[in-house]
């Protein structure tokens, strides 16, 4: 299990993409790649420190969509890979 577990994480360090948990109860970040501070240009800490983070990054081109797929994922109705 332990090594199933390092071989998870192995794979999203190398990940060109940043993976994310958000608590949408609580409107916080709980977890984000390294690479969020590439992408993003703000730290993990400076994240979770910002009320409502995950909708202060998205571009407001992008935030229909992502409301659409955040609304799916609350409903257990989710087909997207993002």
């Amino acid at each position: 299990m332990e090594r199933d577990i390092e071989f998870l994480q192995d794979i999203v360090r190398a990940s060109p993409h940043v993976i994310y948990e958000y608590d949408q109860v609580n409107n916080r970040l709980q977890y984000a790649t390294e690479n969020l501070f590439d992408t993003f240009g703000y730290s993990f800490q400076q994240l979770q420190d910002m009320p409502g983070s995950l909708w202060a990054i998205v571009h407001p081109d992008d935030a229909p969509i992502m409301k659409e797929h955040v609304n799916k994922m609350m409903k257990g109705k989710n087909d997207s890979p993002i």
